[in-house]
């Protein structure tokens, strides 16, 4: 629900009825951004899209520019989980190490990456974080054009 709750948190629904959608809303959310079929690599390409071509993310593209950027650093660790292989190091004498690690391939080359604390203090948890907090800003920028009236729905066309 990230893109769609970003986009249209704030839309008010036909005919004052809160229980129905807008149609284009529906059909957005439910056929496009909501079903397990779709990766979330082309959902990031919409947004991509969304940000150069929707007329009320064009005002705000260097934000949304960021948020992408940011998202597409998560979307790279979940593939370093999703296709590497955690396991512990083999030493000496058959000891198998404290450490637990993290392989993957990335520019076709092995890579490994200990799993620890620090990884997540510093690394992981603070890309979720400015995400977080980049689509807080967008949002906010977002509510003020709302208030001057509400945009239309239209793609422009390049």
């Amino acid at each position: 629900y990230l893109f769609v709750d970003l986009l249209f948190w704030e839309v008010k629904p036909k005919e004052n009825k809160p229980h129905i959608l807008r149609g284009e809303i529906h059909f957005f959310r439910e056929l496009i951004m909501n079903p397990k079929h779709i990766t979330l690599f082309s959902k990031l390409q919409l947004l991509k899209s969304l940000r150069i071509y929707h007329p009320f993310l064009i005002n705000i593209k260097d934000d949304t520019k960021k948020l992408t950027n940011y998202l597409q650093d998560i979307m790279n660790w979940r593939n370093r989980f999703a296709h590497g292989d955690v396991s512990f190091e083999l030493l000496r004498g058959g000891v198998l190490s404290d450490n637990s690690y993290l392989y993957y391939v990335e520019e076709n080359k092995l890579q490994k990456h200990i799993l620890n604390k620090e990884l997540f203090d510093k690394i992981i948890d603070p890309l979720f974080d400015r995400a977080e907090k980049q689509i807080v800003l967008i949002r906010g920028k977002v509510r003020e054009m709302f208030k001057q009236g509400e945009p239309e729905f239209y793609i422009k066309t390049p």
